[in-house]
């Protein structure tokens, strides 16, 4: 009698899970399910196979989040876009979409990595760490809470390209083939270094590179180049008077006081507590936490992660010395 009582519970079992799996909606009906219409309008106008993927995740903005990309001069001028404001890149969505093999085989993300960085996407140089999710192209996750001498991610905050920032909303919706995770703003492709100095507006760094322009287009072009950028205060309450009169090699010395190229690249899940890092001119940074802070020798990272598409850009409270 156990037998057949054995073939009977797993027959059951089967018809439980095959009703599952038929009871879940698609991805064009679960975004609009949970009102994120204009997504699901963007995604059936520009049409790509990576939708129909087995165990995908998908990052959906909000129909707010549609509304103020559109209308954003800063993501213009960073994605160098020249199309009208209201049309959204074909690139877009990709950017938005994490195959299987990196997040986690289309079920919610739990891996926590801390202080390090994980690629999920061969577009981009995407990553993420968090007790949930964070990703963007390249990304980065926001430091969101500290204990001891541990850095720990919170699946609450992503950065993407120029250090624009979107929230996690909730957590994961599953769909038919994946999982969904609501968004309040679009990520951002990453720009050049180049064009994210000049983003940053930043008048005297723009100064400095017009006098040695061989050394932008150095960075630039570097395989990975991290930059910890003072800010315009932090410059000028530091520059002698006649600085830029100096020479190119003076100049070219405060730049690489400030820079770090290699494989290394410094975004704060990559700067460990009390670990020491060489600049350009050699230099030592040594990275320090304090609470939720971070400090390089004795400059506080003020604007952090403001990723390029070979590296990233911290914003710091005082010039390196």
């Amino acid at each position: 009698m156990a037998l057949p009582n054995f073939v009977f519970l797993v027959a059951i079992t089967l018809l439980l899970l095959v009703s599952n799996v038929s009871a879940l909606l698609s991805l064009d009906e679960t975004l609009r399910r949970y009102g994120l219409d204009q997504w699901a309008n963007f995604l059936a106008e520009n049409p790509h196979p990576i939708y129909k993927l087995k165990d995908i995740t998908v990052f959906a903005p909000t129909n707010d989040a549609v509304y103020a990309y559109q209308k954003d001069p800063r993501i213009v001028f960073l994605t160098g876009n020249s199309k009208k404001r209201d049309t959204l890149s074909k690139e877009i969505p990709i950017n938005h979409f994490c195959y299987p093999i990196w997040c986690g085989g289309g079920k919610p993300m739990t891996l926590r990595v801390e202080g390090n960085a994980q690629t999920i996407n061969p577009r981009g140089v995407l990553f993420y760490t968090g007790d949930m999710t964070s990703v963007g192209d390249p990304i980065n996750a926001k430091v969101m809470r500290r204990k001891g001498q541990t850095q720990r991610y919170s699946y609450g905050e992503i950065t993407s390209g120029g250090g624009v920032k979107a929230q996690i909303l909730r957590k994961a919706i599953q769909f038919r083939n994946g999982w969904i995770y609501p968004i309040d703003r679009l990520f951002v492709f990453p720009s050049t270094f180049a064009a994210t100095i000049e983003w940053l507006g930043y008048s005297y760094l723009d100064e400095i590179f017009e006098r040695i322009p061989e050394s932008l287009k150095s960075i630039s072009s570097a395989k990975g180049a991290t930059f910890f950028a003072p800010t315009p205060n932090a410059f000028w309450a530091w520059a002698r008077p006649g600085f830029f009169n100096s020479t190119k090699e003076e100049l070219q010395a405060f730049i690489d006081d400030h820079t770090i190229i290699g494989d290394f690249i410094g975004y704060t899940p990559k700067l460990r507590h009390e670990v020491t890092y060489r600049t350009q001119s050699g230099n030592r940074i040594i990275v320090r936490w304090q609470g939720n802070a971070t400090f390089l020798n004795d400059s506080l990272i003020v604007g952090d992660n403001y990723i390029t598409s070979n590296g990233v850009i911290q914003i710091i409270n005082k010039v390196l010395t």
